[in-house]
């Protein structure tokens, strides 16, 4: 395990804040009947269609995360803590990622001649209020690092039959935001581009050949502007909500 990481210290610093692992809520949206004027335009540009509806953000689900954070942030810490105690969920297939990580990164180290630097959790400059990542190490030639360990030996030896990032990115959104927002994380806070993530797969119960499994995320411009896009709407969101809290009357 990153020694930065999972202390103390640590789930402080991601307190009230949207996380890395936790971005691609954002990316959802829920449907809204379009305007008289939009659909007229729309019909413009696709004349048989019936579609009445439009996309926007967010979902209902990510509203709630969002005013989950938000309660975070009136929290005292050492309530906060408590919360975490007893809410936080835990499992084995969580316990076995926890305990496999360092098994993980030295693998990775041994097989490729990188060296990793741990990583704390680094808040999105900017926004430093409201977000930010922790990347699992950062490579000192470049890039930084995304280890997952599966419980399940069936999901590793699906990792390994990646061969792009657009694989990962179809398959599964949530590993393939995490790279993509902790690259910005990690950029904003260096100021020397982050061109890519490795994405690293560890499972040492599968036969030797098949035990680690190292892709490449390059930077995607286009979807880190989209998260970025999101990140904005968020913080927004928390910036209105938050002033209301604090603008109620305890008593009415």
């Amino acid at each position: 395990m990153n020694d930065l990481q999972r202390t103390t210290d640590w789930y402080l610093a991601r307190k009230g804040r949207v996380t890395a692992s936790e971005i691609y809520i954002l990316l959802a949206n829920h449907k809204e009947d379009m305007t008289e004027e939009e659909i007229e335009e729309y019909k413009k540009l696709n004349p048989k269609s019936r579609v009445r509806t439009k996309e926007v953000p967010f979902s209902q689900g990510t509203f709630s995360y969002l005013d989950g954070k938000i309660a975070e942030q009136f929290m005292p810490d050492n309530a906060f803590l408590e919360y975490m105690e007893d809410c936080a969920p835990h499992s084995r297939a969580m316990d076995w990622g926890t305990l496999m990580e360092n098994s993980a990164r030295m693998r990775f180290c041994n097989e490729t001649g990188e060296e990793v630097l741990d990583a704390p959790f680094i808040p999105l400059k900017g926004y430093e209020r409201f977000a930010g990542g922790s990347p699992d190490g950062i490579i000192r030639s470049g890039g930084i690092l995304e280890i997952k360990c599966p419980f399940n030996p069936a999901i590793h030896l699906k990792h390994f039959l990646y061969e792009t990032a657009e694989d990962l990115k179809e398959d599964n959104l949530q590993y393939f935001s995490q790279c993509q927002y902790n690259m910005i994380c990690v950029e904003r806070e260096t100021d020397i581009e982050v061109p890519f993530c490795k994405f690293v797969s560890y499972d040492p119960r599968t036969s030797k050949s098949k035990q680690l499994k190292v892709l490449t995320i390059p930077k995607d411009v286009e979807f880190q502007k989209q998260l970025l896009e999101r990140t904005e709407l968020a913080v927004q969101y928390f910036r209105e909500k938050i002033e209301k809290i604090n603008n109620a009357k305890m008593i009415v």
